[in-house]
């Protein structure tokens, strides 16, 4: 997880659809000063809160809600589905690291996308 480029894809989005944080804020009902800080890297917006922004942004909520570090309701549930997966061990170790903080959600999903391709 890394808050800074969370909060680059919220900022990049919002610019391009030319919204201020406080109109930004007025539609997701969170503060400006909280967007201010969520686009700067300093806070980690909750699932809920991931959720809201995307909505509002056209974004899709499963990605920046994984990005943000949320990525399902439990590990346990996300790691049972996948253990048929040819790649099982590699994804688990891919998003153990990720909760740790040594990789960003986006080189999980970049990892396993380059992965797939070679099944």
């Amino acid at each position: 997880m890394n808050l800074k480029q969370v909060g680059e894809t919220i900022r990049t989005r919002r610019k391009e659809k030319d919204m201020s944080q406080k109109e930004f804020a007025a539609l997701t009902n969170l503060s400006p000063s909280f967007i201010s800080r969520v686009e700067g890297g300093e806070y980690k917006p909750s699932r809920w809160n991931c959720m809201n922004i995307a909505e509002v942004l056209g974004l899709d909520p499963d990605v920046l809600c994984f990005l943000a570090g949320h990525i399902g309701p439990t590990l346990d549930e996300f790691f049972k589905a996948a253990e048929n997966y040819p790649l099982y061990n590699t994804m688990v170790d891919l998003v153990k690291a990720m909760n740790e903080g040594d990789i960003t959600g986006r080189q999980v999903l970049t990892s396993l996308e380059e992965l797939n391709q070679g099944v």
